[in-house]
């Protein structure tokens, strides 16, 4: 049980980063969340889009990837439903979404 503890103490904390989209000429983010837990959007998969070409351009310590949980859109947070609903008016009107993430554990 030592060693587990030690290894449970070492463990780093997830990893928290702010992810600024511009959707200018994007039409999806290209994630697939859920939003069972009522406080985050859960990164079930990430799929062409505006947070692809965000992994792509990013060293992989900022990347938004499955496992990863969405905690506020521009500032948004704490109601999932709202903040999925925020990121598809922002797409539609072209603006910019900013992601405060935290990374998969």
């Amino acid at each position: 049980a030592g060693a587990a503890a030690r290894a449970a103490r070492a463990a780093p904390r997830p990893f928290e980063f702010m992810a600024t989209l511009d959707m200018t000429g994007q039409t999806m983010l290209g994630v697939e969340v859920d939003w069972a837990d009522g406080r985050t959007l859960y990164v079930k998969s990430v799929h062409g889009g505006a947070v692809q070409h965000w992994n792509q351009t990013r060293p992989p310590e900022f990347f938004v990837q499955p496992g990863a949980r969405i905690l506020a859109v521009n500032g948004y947070s704490d109601n999932p439903e709202t903040m999925a609903s925020l990121c598809r008016e922002l797409i539609a009107a072209q603006m910019t979404v900013q992601l405060r993430v935290r990374g998969p554990p």
